[in-house]
């Protein structure tokens, strides 16, 4: 499974805020509530990030907005859109 390069991009910037920010892998896990072992697949390129662990991550680093996380990708293709719902009325 390969990434796509926006997903290398932004899981590489990630891992810079990280590391700049003196945070250990162990101690994000516990801050974000993602998995240890899912923050280090991530890291090595071994697993896709998803929206949900995206935002969970940037909140852990104390990224809180999309102007932070434009600036960090450099690129605006990460907007979530959400599935059209369908109601039962």
């Amino acid at each position: 499974m390969g990434l796509g390069n926006k997903e290398t991009i932004l899981i590489t910037r990630l891992e810079e805020l990280r590391t700049k920010k003196g945070i250990t892998v162990q101690a994000l896990a516990e801050k974000s509530g993602v998995g240890r072992s899912t923050i280090y697949l991530y890291e090595q390129g071994n697993k896709r990030i998803s929206i949900k662990s995206t935002w969970k991550i940037l909140d852990a680093l104390g990224i809180d907005n999309f102007i932070n996380l434009n600036e960090l990708v450099e690129v605006d293709a990460y907007c979530y859109k959400p599935k059209a719902r369908k109601f039962n009325i």
